[in-house]
């Protein structure tokens, strides 16, 4: 059952099980490590993921249905991707496991129409798990957003089309988050 799926969900987010329940899918991809910050995060490897791995941006592409949906080409990625949330930690992306499905965990950014960028970025946690046990954050985390041009959005290669340099400033300096 892929550790609850979407139609017979019957979890809280915060559900104890999300620390255990995804181990035997995500053991052979990654570490699991205790974050300081986050608490037990697990990590993909970089010989799985690459060392340029960002959340919803490498390894997938976007598609719409009845919501913005990411569908990953790893195997694995229905949990990390559809269940928890992503943090960027002083070592890199780690995911906080969580029990609630959801097509993708990200906040938005849109333009005015005809505005030619829109951005998306992994939601920020709000608890981590610490010993097991739920444990609410303290501090405030900004999502680290990644942007393209509005009619690259769901193309299958969507990390070659990511924006960098000068013009990701002026993609942020033009978007606001989407209140949806």
């Amino acid at each position: 059952d892929q550790a609850g799926d979407q139609a017979g969900d019957e979890y809280s987010d915060d559900d104890p099980s999300a620390v255990t329940d995804f181990h035997p899918v995500l053991d052979p991809h990654g570490t699991w490590k205790e974050d300081p910050k986050f608490g037990t995060i697990w990590v993909p490897a970089p010989a799985v993921v690459g060392a340029t791995f960002v959340p919803y941006q490498t390894g997938g592409h976007w598609v719409y249905g009845d919501d913005y949906t990411w569908v990953s080409d790893y195997d694995w990625g229905w949990a990390p991707f559809h269940y928890g949330r992503w943090a960027f930690t002083e070592g890199g992306w780690g995911w906080i496991p969580g029990r609630v499905y959801s097509p993708a965990w990200v906040n938005w950014r849109v333009g005015a129409p005809g505005f030619g960028f829109v951005g998306w970025g992994p939601m920020a946690p709000t608890w981590g798990w610490r010993g097991g046990v739920v444990s609410p954050f303290s501090f405030a985390y900004e999502p680290r957003y990644s942007y393209c041009a509005t009619g690259d959005l769901f193309n299958r290669g969507i990390s070659g089309r990511v924006l960098s340099g000068p013009r990701v400033a002026q993609a942020e300096a033009g978007t606001k988050p989407w209140a949806g």
